[in-house]
């Protein structure tokens, strides 16, 4: 399950005030958002949005859960793992498709060999 973390800050408390002024908070709402891409912050404009939750919604689904890559590749659709889709991926990125599925089929025969010797020890109790 991903996690989205959202908080709020009034900017009018004196203890906020800090924060405020270090991203550059100027009218309300503001939202930021903070991504491995934008790890210092990612304004947009939350009046586009409508100020609607299914709007916010949309954009925390949209813009800011992982989406499919080496990292996430639970997240790919089948069409985005087709051989021909793949082509589009960096040899980095396939590489560490590869690397995530063979550390997964290592996890596997991890767990398959500790279910075959607790196996081995009930039928040595028979």
């Amino acid at each position: 399950m991903d996690v989205i973390l959202i908080a709020a800050v009034d900017c009018n408390e004196k203890g906020n005030k800090v924060i405020c002024e270090k991203f550059s908070v100027r009218r309300f709402p503001s939202l930021l958002t903070f991504t491995k891409q934008h790890p210092k912050g990612d304004k947009f404009d939350f009046d586009r949005l409508k100020r609607s939750f299914d709007k916010l919604l949309w954009h925390v689904e949209t813009y800011l859960l992982p989406t499919c890559g080496p990292e996430h590749i639970d997240k790919c659709s089948e069409e985005q793992l087709e051989p021909t889709a793949l082509i589009s991926f960096s040899k980095a990125a396939l590489d560490a498709m590869v690397e995530a599925a063979q550390a997964e089929i290592d996890k596997l025969v991890g767990d398959l060999d500790v279910f075959a010797e607790e196996l081995d020890g009930l039928q040595g109790d028979a």
